[in-house]
């Protein structure tokens, strides 16, 4: 219990009564009801508590090591990573995207409700059994890093845990898949799986019932209306981004769509009933969303941001 005082820079009886309460240090931040009824809810949290989870994930969780199947938000920090696979397990969708790129059959499969279905005993056993800490500093660490019995998005701690928290099963199915010769990643609750040779119907109902497993042993639901098969005769997205061919593209859809949006602002800045607030507002919502296409299209992009640049100056 002293190292765990040390790092987290808390006396052990101010940390049993933050544990005891965490409840008081979570504000809701936003809610929206997603398309498949579900709610997503974002916390932001309060001193000391965030504090403590921002020294957890210093101390302990950003040393983790995390095989590079997992690419989801672990802000590219990961110490105990090798070198050598640094590149590959940074946390971004785009990579995530390119392990799938030019393949016969692609299969997503995803999670319902995925942060407040992740149980504080998996937790417990993250805090236990994988980083084999006492039960009672597993005890102090579950009760720090969940809320109301689960994990909640907008905590520190969250996103390094939810990657964690399918650690006796997840390896284990990987492993299998691999010597079947199917790639594998997990994006938080999204997990894509892909094969450079089309597959048969039966072959797709044998890999979806085992990457399945993969949240069904470990308690969570599948959204099984959002489990989608593409053949490379048909369009193959993962993160909304096209992997039909050999790399990740942003399709003719979404540049048309960017080059609309331009032309609207364009005409816009000359309408009397726009306030410059909403414009610049528009602008800066705009400049990610280009940014974002520049990373898939680097051509398009930059002449797109160049437009928009030339707005911005007659604003």
């Amino acid at each position: 219990m002293g190292a765990l005082e040390a790092a987290l820079q808390v006396e052990l009886g101010s940390l049993r009564a933050i544990a005891s309460d965490t409840e008081s240090y979570h504000n809701l931040h936003s809610r929206k009801v997603k398309p498949d009824g579900t709610v997503r809810e974002i916390f932001s949290l309060t001193q000391p508590l965030k504090s403590i989870l921002q020294r957890i994930n210093s101390h302990i969780l950003r040393k983790c090591y995390y095989p590079p199947y997992l690419t989801g938000s672990l802000s590219k920090s990961r110490e105990g990573t090798p070198e050598s696979e640094i590149k590959s397990a940074e946390a971004n969708y785009l990579i995530n995207a390119r392990r799938h790129s030019g393949q016969g059959t692609v299969i997503r499969i995803d999670a319902t409700n995925f942060f407040p279905s992740v149980h504080e005993t998996l937790v417990y056993a993250v805090w236990r059994d994988l980083f084999n800490f006492s039960a009672d500093v597993a005890g102090i660490l579950t009760k720090l890093t969940t809320y109301k019995g689960g994990l909640v998005q907008g905590s520190p701690t969250s996103s390094f845990l939810a990657n964690l928290a399918l650690w006796r099963v997840e390896p284990v199915i990987v492993q299998q898949l691999e010597k079947d010769g199917i790639r594998y990643s997990r994006y938080v609750d999204d997990i894509v799986v892909s094969t450079t040779n089309r597959l048969s119907s039966a072959q797709k109902n044998k890999v979806v019932r085992a990457t399945q497993k993969v949240f069904l042993a470990n308690g969570l639901k599948v959204k099984t209306r959002k489990t989608e098969v593409m053949d490379r005769n048909q369009q193959q997205r993962v993160h909304n981004v096209i992997v039909n061919s050999g790399r990740p593209t942003a399709g003719k859809e979404r540049k048309r769509l960017l080059r609309s949006m331009l032309h609207h602002l364009d005409k816009d800045l000359h309408d009397p009933r726009q306030s410059r607030e909403s414009i610049e507002k528009r602008i800066r919502s705009l400049e990610g969303k280009i940014r974002e296409f520049r990373k898939l299209n680097a051509t398009a992009g930059k002449k797109f941001l160049q437009e928009l640049n030339r707005i911005r100056e007659e604003v």
